[in-house]
């Protein structure tokens, strides 16, 4: 990236992969420019604190870090991690999950 333009985007896929070959993604394809390395960063980690628990019980025997050269043009995208709230029903005083068979 020292060699880069700074208008110049880059797309970045991030997964790791299991000691039976079975790989899984971090999170989804960050878009961003060189003046944005430090943002990628601090939202890499958002990601890493949310899902460190997924993670927990798999050996990773490596992380691949897949990577393209986009279009000057193209749209910068590095999407926030945030926790999403599962759907519920609400039945008198409670909150039950839509997964309960009531």
């Amino acid at each position: 990236m020292t060699d880069m333009d700074n208008s110049q985007v880059v797309g970045v896929l991030i997964k790791v992969k299991d000691n039976d070959g079975n790989f899984r993604s971090l999170g989804p394809l960050f878009k961003f420019t060189k003046s944005d390395r430090a943002l990628l960063r601090r939202v890499l980690l958002e990601y890493i604190n949310l899902k460190g628990n997924n993670y927990s019980t798999i050996n990773i025997s490596s992380i691949i870090f897949q990577y393209i050269i986009l279009d000057s043009k193209t749209g910068i995208s590095i999407p926030s991690a945030s926790p999403k709230k599962a759907d519920s029903y609400y039945f008198g005083n409670y909150s039950l999950p839509l997964t309960t068979n009531l």
